[in-house]
């Protein structure tokens, strides 16, 4: 009957060379209670007494947190505690890279510098003249991660064309390094050049097509407790592809499942590839190898398998450009019996309590005869009043966020250009109105620590069938993003749908924080209309 939980405390407590007796006094629970917890016959109800007993055994914190990690695990279940630490890393890894995409979304030119690409010629290779004039081999040997990775950015950052990526990993690290500023790592530098990539370039081309393989067992699920180090498909690697969609307008990510198990894509010598016009790079899967073909004929092979994947493939991204393409887009079943529905972002929805007249004081000039686009909030509206009445919509949000917006009225779900933010009174009106609304059908979960920064502009919402992310800043154009793969859906879903009081607030804590917000705005001179 033991657990993981169960077998950590025992090696603690033998090590400590504390009693049973101790623990329980301290912890304020009889014997009989450790003695469960002991033999894996119970698990605590809530985080609090397993945080007593760290203190009780003077555990250091990180020894403290393998605890917590251990009673999660044994209290969740494995499956739920898995996908609940993906959709965390996803979160936590937007969090640590905020100000290089907020970077990067401000950018308004993508366009690819031309560039000579050094090339590490192979001595035992007889080289051959190129269109150029200059001699090339056909390939190369590239030794070394570093070097790889230098190859892979000037592929990138230099190359106009379709350039098609069949390459697993932290794709925002491997396709999108900072370029090189002297551009000479390879000597002696030569130049890549060919008929197909001087037509790409002059007709000014530029696409990145990325190809990734999910793993797949025996149903058609995907196993996400599989273990870390397993090449299965995880959150790390939405998290890597969404940041690379919204870092580069032309990136665009494919998915399909493949039966090969890990081990044997790592013993190839040369599993994935980077396909330019001219250019093939094979890379080993640890990166610390490659070669470089620059042969027409030789790049063939290459090009028909990538067109065969490509055509079974699906994107894991369909990314909608404008704010009504995201509305139109919304599937029917969303708002249907049984289907439960979760919306995340750090402040109120807001759109839940848009009544008509709302909208014309909070809509920008430009917008009110944008029919097409008012007409989408409106039918949006209708659905949210629908799900609320059934009380299948779930909110979530965070203290941090309902300050913000009583703040700056900020509403991440409208783009920032579409409506003028509320003046102060009128955000407070929106506020009481929105959380009588989440009160009434116990809709309203309120996170005890943030999963994003409330500036960050990252939303999310989500059914049985599909996950919306958007991404809507007061810095870059608004961008949406579907994402309807199912067993990673599953995975956002589960961990919504598995928010404990370890997590949330309950719904009195909640009404009282909310209030607190409410009477400081009051009290603090944000009163004007």
């Amino acid at each position: 009957m033991t657990n993981e939980f169960s077998i950590q405390l025992h090696q603690l407590l033998k090590a400590r060379r504390k009693s049973v007796v101790e623990m329980a006094q301290y912890c304020c629970c009889d014997r009989t209670t450790i003695y469960k917890f002991l033999h894996g016959t119970r698990v605590p109800n809530n985080l609090n007494i397993v945080q007593k007993m760290a203190a009780f055994l003077c555990l250091s914190e990180s020894e403290a947190n393998r605890l917590y990690q251990a009673y999660r695990l044994t209290a969740l279940g494995s499956d739920t505690f898995y996908r609940q630490e993906q959709v965390l890393h996803l979160f936590q890894f937007f969090h640590s890279r905020k100000a290089e995409l907020t970077a990067a979304m401000q950018r308004s030119d993508y366009s690819v510098s031309s560039r000579h690409f050094p090339v590490l010629p192979d001595a035992d290779c007889p080289a051959e003249s190129s269109s150029c004039g200059k001699n090339v081999c056909p390939f190369s040997v590239i030794e070394g991660k570093k070097n790889v990775l230098l190859l892979i950015n000037e592929l990138v950052n230099y190359t106009e064309g379709t350039i098609r990526v069949l390459l697993q990993g932290e794709m925002h690290d491997l396709l999108f390094l900072a370029p090189d500023t002297d551009g000479r790592f390879f000597p002696p530098p030569s130049t890549i050049c060919s008929e197909n990539a001087s037509a790409a370039v002059k007709n000014n081309e530029r696409r990145i097509e990325h190809l990734l393989l999910l793993s797949e067992d025996g149903t058609g699920t995907h196993d996400v407790a599989a273990d870390s180090s397993s090449d299965s498909f995880n959150m790390s690697l939405i998290a890597s592809s969404l940041y690379c969609s919204l870092k580069c307008p032309w990136y665009q990510s494919y998915y399909l499942y493949h039966q090969e198990p890990a081990e044997a894509i790592a013993a190839a010598a040369f599993p994935f590839y980077l396909l330019t016009e001219g250019a093939c790079l094979q890379i080993s899967s640890d990166l610390s190898s490659g070669l470089l073909i620059t042969d027409s004929k030789m790049l063939f092979p290459f090009q028909k398998q990538f067109a065969e994947l490509k055509e079974s493939a699906k994107p894991l991204f369909c990314r909608q450009l404008t704010p009504a393409d995201y509305l139109d887009s919304l599937p029917d079943s969303e708002i249907e019996k049984g289907n439960q529905y979760f919306i995340y972002q750090p402040g109120p929805y807001m759109g839940s309590v848009m009544t008509p007249e709302l909208i014309q004081k909070v809509v920008s000039p430009s917008f009110l005869h944008d029919e097409r686009l008012l007409a989408a909030y409106a039918s949006r509206i209708a659905s949210f009043t629908e799900r609320s009445g059934n009380g299948n919509c779930k909110h979530v949000l965070t203290p941090e966020g309902i300050r913000h917006f009583l703040e700056t009225g900020y509403m991440p779900e409208f783009p920032c250009d579409v409506y003028l933010p509320p003046n102060p009174k009128l955000r407070r009106e929106m506020l009481r109105d929105y959380l009588h609304l989440m009160m009434q059908k116990d809709q309203l979960l309120l996170l005890r620590k943030p999963l994003s920064d409330p500036e960050s502009g990252l939303c999310m919402s989500m059914s049985n069938h599909y996950v919306y992310f958007s991404y809507n800043s007061d810095f870059a154009s608004p961008a949406f993003f579907l994402l309807t793969e199912p067993s990673l859906v599953k995975s956002f879903l589960t961990f919504f749908q598995t928010l404990d009081s370890d997590m949330v607030y309950s719904q009195d804590e909640t009404e009282h924080i909310v209030q607190l917000f409410l009477d400081e705005a009051t009290n603090s001179g944000l009163n004007s209309e």
